[in-house]
């Protein structure tokens, strides 16, 4: 084989092992990237679990209301007896002052329709009586709802950090994708560097030639 030859396939090989190392250091890149948002992630998560537990222990004295509000707010939300853009403590806060300015019982035999009554009775409810007795039983004391502020402060809390993680989760690569990336970067690289590596040439072999004399 001529020494022409040889250092042509050397040179082309040498491209080769420069666009390989290129794509390995982009996979490695990305590993670290990974490493980077779990550690972020393993941190708003431990911060979610501190909070959470906060609001466990804060509740345990009044779960059973909260309990009771959470299912009543999704068996109504299931037959649409609220507003859509209602929680569960905006309607357990309408449904408490309905209740304290005796407007419950009214409500029921005067102004609610047949389509609500027929959802609470599907709830257990069988007179505005029962549901009034309902709500007031699992409203909070006024000491309860100073201390609910407090969760309400925590869940907004959470809420904001799940919302962190949810983006970080938008930002991670899984390994399939670390890998076909990487390929991606290879390719780009190796079809990038074809003209520009006989561009380069070109200038080189002007150079020598503009060096050379007659």
């Amino acid at each position: 084989m001529k020494l022409r030859t040889k250092k042509i396939i050397a040179r082309e090989f040498l491209v080769l092992i420069i666009c390989s190392l290129v794509s390995i250091l982009y996979f490695i890149g990305v590993l670290i990237y990974n490493y980077r948002l779990d550690s972020q992630r393993d941190d708003l998560s431990s911060k979610i679990t501190t909070f959470e537990q906060k609001i466990d222990s804060l509740v345990r004295p009044f779960k059973s209301k909260v309990d009771n509000q959470e299912w009543f707010f999704n068996e109504s939300e299931k037959r649409v007896l609220q507003s859509r853009h209602e929680n569960v403590d905006q309607l357990w806060s309408r449904l408490s002052y309905l209740s304290k300015i005796d407007s419950i019982i009214y409500k029921w035999h005067n102004y609610w329709n047949d389509d609500v009554i027929n959802g609470l009775n599907e709830m257990g409810f069988k007179s505005g009586k029962d549901f009034d007795l309902f709500i007031t039983k699992n409203s909070l004391t006024q000491n309860e709802s100073k201390v609910y502020e407090t969760v309400l402060i925590f869940k907004e809390k959470i809420s904001e950090l799940s919302s962190k993680t949810y983006s970080i989760d938008k930002k991670y690569f899984e390994y399939e994708d670390q890998i076909k990336s990487s390929l991606s970067v290879l390719l780009i690289i190796g079809i990038i560097s074809f003209p520009i590596r006989y561009f380069i040439y070109a200038i080189q072999w002007s150079y020598r030639t503009l060096k050379q004399t007659e």
